[in-house]
């Protein structure tokens, strides 16, 4: 989480959207909602209740969590398994991209 939060603080305000997708079951949403703010965690965090078969998870193929997937403004895969927020290959990625 530090690094994410690191990476929101520095891309905030570039053509970039942090989106955070936690998969787990319905009832534990509120355990959930209770970590974000805790957390305060930024970006868009949304919540995929039904595990590993909401639609989101079937439609990108993931199957393991964590799961770092770069995807461009129209919707299209960048990288399907992008380098975690920690490993610096990340930013040279956003480099590339012009980012």
């Amino acid at each position: 989480i530090p690094f994410l939060k690191a990476l929101e603080k520095e891309y905030a305000g570039k053509n970039i959207q942090i989106v955070s997708i936690s998969v787990d079951k319905p009832e534990a949403y509120e355990t959930w909602k209770k970590m974000v703010v805790a957390e305060q965690l930024g970006g868009m965090q949304l919540y995929a209740d039904n595990n590993f078969e909401s639609q989101f998870i079937l439609d990108y193929g993931i199957n393991a969590i964590p799961r770092f997937i770069l995807i461009d403004p129209a919707g299209n895969i960048v990288d399907a398994d992008a380098a975690r927020p920690s490993d610096p290959k990340l930013k040279e990625l956003f480099t590339e991209l012009g980012i």
